[in-house]
């Protein structure tokens, strides 16, 4: 990289980070937000690396420490392939500030290079907080030596590259295949949910092929082991970083230079059609047969529900982070509808002895971890981003404004969340009383999903982003709403399961429902006070 590249790099990763607020910030609320961002971060970062310690201790306790390096590099590479294939859109291309960027004294190859850097170091405490626990459970078993060691730390941070590679090929193929569709956006949040759909459809069977032939661990373990060398087999990169711990220089050297090789190549292709791409994705289509007709009269809060799903399908990144759930709980409906609930819960509790029923009172929150996986309202306050003005600007209440945004996730999940709710309910034999009130329950919970994501949207608000990703992926108000949710609402289908051996399940369901019904709607009543003073 040239010293102008290095320069443009370093105004990126400013741009995006919560030290670089600590440091230099002097609003106090920004600052509280970069430390709550940190918090949330460190988290996610030690649930991570406590994970993959325990599944290389695993290895390492069945005797098979040499495979824990194997084991390391499909973690990263797979890991690497995600986050970046996910980032590449928002990030790589239909980026804001471009016509800004673009204007600058850049190669379009150069823009391209840096952006993808600046993806990687993003995202590099993930790869080392999956590959360096694992060098310390091998170094520990005997699996390496202190050069091996080395060698692996090194590694670690050039093993990200060819599946970043791979990812931006991907993405690039995606952004030219759809750039010249009318409907760009959502043809391009299609094909990304479809591949969300594939891997865990596939993992999913891969599971449940392991419960039904019911083979040891250590058997497990084996066979994993043998397929992680398979795959070394037919991704270099592996077999590269499996003998290059081993003291295998050559393959160290071969990993490092094939990696740097093809990282150039590939910018130099992609950067020749960067700028065309990003000025057909940013374009907008117009039909040659328009014809102007009025566009009628709406009310205010239909005006700004109409207003948000046009923001909503207008950003791909967005729509696959927001609508993801509402996909999910779709396909979990109709297998339930396909196969039946109890198989459904079969392959959740491994074929366990759990006695018929017991489960029936958790369907809800099963729906709801669908439904209020993500919200539109922990997002949609910051999206307004450079053109709040003109939402300060416009004679509406602000109470009304939030409201148009909170009917606008209630109309996107709550008709899915009800009626997979009821579709388990009949496939489970719920009498007619359980099956009303779990579905008002799954109601009430979209209702306080809505009403918390709106206190955490307004509450952690952020404008000033130059990409969605910060906002969706990376905002506060997200991983402030997410990581308490998915923790309470775990703990809570289990405590439902738990008690429904003990309480009659309507009583308990009609207890919840008054809970959720009380906590949504102080959850509102909080969301319309934040409206008036921070709206």
């Amino acid at each position: 990289m040239n010293k102008s590249e290095i320069t443009l790099l370093r105004m990126l990763l400013r741009a995006s980070s919560p030290v670089n607020t600590l440091k230099y910030g002097k609003d106090r609320k920004k600052r509280g937000t970069a430390v709550g961002q940190i918090i949330a971060n460190v988290i996610l970062f030690l649930m991570l690396t406590g994970y993959e310690v325990i599944t290389c201790i695993g290895y390492a306790y069945y005797g098979m420490a040499e495979s824990i390096a194997s084991f390391c590099a499909i973690s990263v590479s797979f890991m690497t392939f995600l986050l970046t294939f996910f980032r590449i859109d928002g990030t790589l291309f239909d980026f804001g500030g471009y016509d800004i960027l673009m204007s600058f004294p850049y190669k379009a190859s150069s823009v391209a290079k840096c952006k993808c850097l600046y993806i990687y170091i993003k995202n590099l405490h993930w790869y080392v907080g999956l590959s360096l626990p694992g060098m310390v459970v091998a170094l520990a078993y005997g699996g390496i030596d202190i050069l091996g060691a080395f060698l692996w730390i090194f590694m670690s941070f050039v093993l990200p590259l060819l599946p970043m590679l791979a990812a931006t090929i991907a993405g690039t193929l995606i952004a030219g295949i759809t750039s010249r569709s009318r409907n760009k956006t959502i043809l391009r949040s299609a094909i990304s949910m479809a591949f969300i759909l594939f891997v865990l459809t596939a993992r999913f069977f891969l599971e449940d092929k392991l419960r039904e032939e019911r083979i040891p661990i250590p058997e497990i373990l084996a066979s994993v082991s043998e397929y992680t060398d398979r795959i070394g087999k037919h991704y270099p990169p592996v077999k590269w970083f499996s003998q290059g711990v081993e003291g295998n220089i050559l393959s160290c050297i071969l990993l490092t230079f094939i990696s740097l090789i093809l990282f150039s190549a590939v910018f130099l292709v992609v950067g020749s059609r960067y700028g065309v791409l990003n000025s057909a994705l940013k374009s907008h289509s117009s039909s040659k047969g328009y014809v102007m007709k009025s566009s009628g009269k709406r009310n205010v809060i239909s005006a700004i529900v109409f207003k948000e799903f046009k923001r909503f399908t207008g950003s791909s990144v967005y729509l696959v982070n927001c609508g993801f759930g509402v996909v999910l709980a779709a396909v979990m409906g109709i297998a339930v509808a396909v196969t039946g609930f109890d198989a459904l819960i079969g392959i959740v509790t491994g074929d366990a002895p759990v006695p018929s029923g017991v489960v029936y009172p958790s369907i809800p929150f099963i729906v709801y971890f669908c439904t209020g996986m993500m919200t539109t309202t922990t997002c949609s306050p910051s999206l307004e981003g450079k053109n709040y003005w003109i939402v300060q600007s416009l004679p509406i209440d602000r109470k009304m404004l939030y409201k148009g945004k909170l009917v606008f996730n209630m109309l996107l999940f709550a008709p899915v969340g009800m009626i997979v709710t009821m579709i388990m309910c009949i496939s489970a034999d719920v009498g007619i009383v359980g099956t009303i009130i779990s579905t008002l329950l799954s109601l009430a919970l979209v209702f306080f999903s809505s009403s918390w994501g709106l206190v955490c949207g307004i509450r952690f608000m952020k404008l000033d982003w130059e990409s969605e990703i910060e906002v969706v992926k990376q905002g506060t108000s997200v991983l402030v709403y997410m990581l308490p949710n998915m923790f309470v609402n775990m703990g809570l289908i289990v405590l439902m399961a738990f008690l429904g051996i003990k309480i009659d399940h309507d009583i308990m369901l009609g207890i919840m429902l008054l809970i959720v019904s009380s906590l949504a709607f102080i959850s509102y009543r909080r969301a319309m006070r934040l409206a008036v003073i921070k709206g």
